[in-house]
């Protein structure tokens, strides 16, 4: 690829107290106006929100102090070629969280925040908790897209795009605004757009799909075992 500005030399890592690593990068001096965010990884927890800026940044940080978290946001690649900035977190394993109680034990692997029996809620701290997990902030320029192949991953969107690509194994993508074109892909995550303009293809087998208010003139849709969820406003056509 050429004309590539990756993590160091558009990017920092200041000294944390906590000594927990927090990466930064900015596409200042190096492209101006709009990109495409390729942004891709596992359990990670990512919220863009799109600005009056001219320039794309990112921040990549993690509030757990398991190790293979704290390593995956020091393996982190970002880098920025053309229009394109990438944000590829590396996949990680998460200790599974053991609750003991009396002769009963449960284990519970990937990202836990809370359990629930007999109607109470019961918080759940340590490893495999919700905390472990790498966090992505990115601000983009008006008139950006979005790339995004999550796996399990939580993204969420504040703003307007021109169009997003999204592939979810059980992830999650909420975006809070408009889009121009989407595609999606879904096996059992769950995405939600609040409007889309102009066209939509999405597949789902046993995900969920949920968009706000469709005005567009081009929508193809293919659910197998999921649910859909698509307000037809009186502008499409």
């Amino acid at each position: 690829m050429s004309n590539i500005i990756e993590y160091g030399s558009g990017s920092s890592e200041p000294s944390r107290r906590d000594g927990l690593p927090d990466r930064s990068f900015s596409g200042k001096g190096q492209h101006s106006g709009p990109v495409l965010l390729d942004i891709s990884g596992d359990s990670i927890h990512g919220t863009v929100t799109v600005a009056d800026t001219q320039f794309a940044s990112v921040r990549v940080y993690t509030r757990s102090t398991v190790q293979s978290v704290v390593d995956a946001v020091r393996k982190t690649k970002i880098y920025l070629s053309g229009n394109t900035l990438t944000v590829k977190v590396p996949d990680f394993q998460v200790p599974p969280t053991v609750i003991q109680g009396g002769s009963s034990r449960m284990v519970f692997s990937g990202s836990v925040s809370f359990i629930q029996v007999g109607g109470r809620s019961t918080m759940i701290g340590g490893s495999g908790s919700g905390e472990d997990m790498v966090r992505v902030e990115v601000t983009l320029p008006r008139h950006s897209d979005i790339r995004a192949d999550l796996g399990s991953g939580l993204l969420d969107v504040h703003g307007d795009l021109v169009g997003i690509e999204g592939d979810l194994s059980s992830g999650s993508i909420d975006v809070r605004g408009s889009v121009g074109k989407a595609l999606v892909e879904l096996s059992s995550g769950s995405f939600g757009i609040g409007r889309v303009t102009e066209g939509i293809e999405a597949k789902a087998s046993s995900g969920s799909l949920n968009i706000g208010e469709y005005t567009g003139s081009h929508a193809k849709l293919r659910v197998s075992s999921g649910s859909m969820n698509l307000n037809v406003g009186r502008a499409a056509s």
